[in-house]
């Protein structure tokens, strides 16, 4: 029922805007594009640093750090025997180290004689043995020339070097054999013990200072690889030791 003098009229709510189809389909089209530039910076930087793995300069630090954790180990595994071993002294060519420790092969629970000297020897098949010995040496495989290979293994300006490379090989006292190495050690063609780095002094891998009140011996390995292409990586490991040597 309406009053005198009021008309009424129909209420209409305002239509709500319906969304641009172009104004999904720019957003689309914005995250589209943010997804490829991302991807498209992943692959740079991937590539990039693919590139740098495999470059030849890295691969030839990899092998070097790898030489030199190999040397260093078994530097120390020798070492730690010497400290208080018998040492004879090396071959004139410095290839060959043989050493003693104290034994106790009477069993009486001392490492002393009755003459209250050491008892110097070894182990064999785990039983301790007087006068025996452990020996470290430098056995031959094969020899290299830098002329034929196209290579300055000792990167020393040239290409006029020959190399014999061998495996350092540990003897028991019983005369097992075993490696020590899992890479070459370099030595100078048919001069074993000679200058190796071109500084006009001898590189024996063994040298024994027995000038002093104790001996004193020095550990000084050149490990070699190829890496192919005629290329060879170096590295040196050097050590020194003062052997506690009661031995007269």
């Amino acid at each position: 029922m309406r009053s005198p003098g009021t008309e009424s009229s129909p209420v209409h709510a305002e239509p709500r805007p319906e969304p641009r189809p172009h104004s999904r389909a720019a957003q689309r089209g914005q995250t589209l594009v943010e997804t490829a530039i991302t991807l498209l910076l992943a692959t740079l930087i991937i590539g990039a640093s693919l590139r740098a793995a495999f470059s030849p300069e890295t691969g030839s630090e990899i092998v070097r750090s790898n030489l030199r954790l190999r040397g260093e180990v078994v530097s120390e595994r020798i070492v730690k025997e010497l400290e208080f071993a018998a040492l004879d002294l090396p071959t004139n060519n410095g290839t060959t180290l043989a050493w003693q420790t104290a034994v106790d092969p009477d069993g009486d629970g001392s490492l002393l004689g009755a003459d209250g000297l050491p008892q110097w020897g070894g182990r064999v098949g785990g039983v301790a043995t007087a006068g025996v010995r452990t020996t470290v040496r430098w056995v031959m495989e094969r020899t290299v020339d830098e002329a034929a290979l196209g290579s300055d293994i000792n990167a020393d300006g040239d290409q006029l070097d020959a190399f014999d490379l061998g495996r350092i090989e540990r003897v028991e006292p019983d005369g097992t054999t075993a490696p020590l190495l899992g890479a070459w050690v370099v030595q100078r063609n048919g001069a074993w013990g000679g200058d190796l780095d071109g500084d006009g002094t001898a590189d024996p891998l063994f040298t024994v200072d027995d000038t002093g009140a104790l001996r004193r011996v020095r550990l000084d390995l050149v490990l070699a690889v190829p890496t192919g292409g005629g290329s060879w990586v170096l590295q040196r490991t050097r050590r020194e030791v003062v052997c506690v040597n009661d031995r007269s």
